[in-house]
């Protein structure tokens, strides 16, 4: 689970690590307060170089 900001004007950064390799992600919010709004950017790298992988079975 990631934390989101508290308020309109702060932004919160968070680095995936181990990196992972996807096609689609999926963003489950789990809490919001009055009105749910989100706002999402996804920075990736090159592919053409291998990753290794922890375990045969991504999701």
């Amino acid at each position: 689970l990631y934390n989101g900001n508290r308020d309109q004007y702060s932004t919160v950064t968070e680095s995936i690590n181990p990196p992972i390799l996807a096609r689609y992600v999926r963003i489950n919010p789990r809490s919001w307060y009055a009105r749910m709004c989100l706002r999402a950017e996804f920075y990736g790298c090159a592919t053409g170089e291998k990753i290794a992988l922890h375990n045969d079975y991504m999701t």
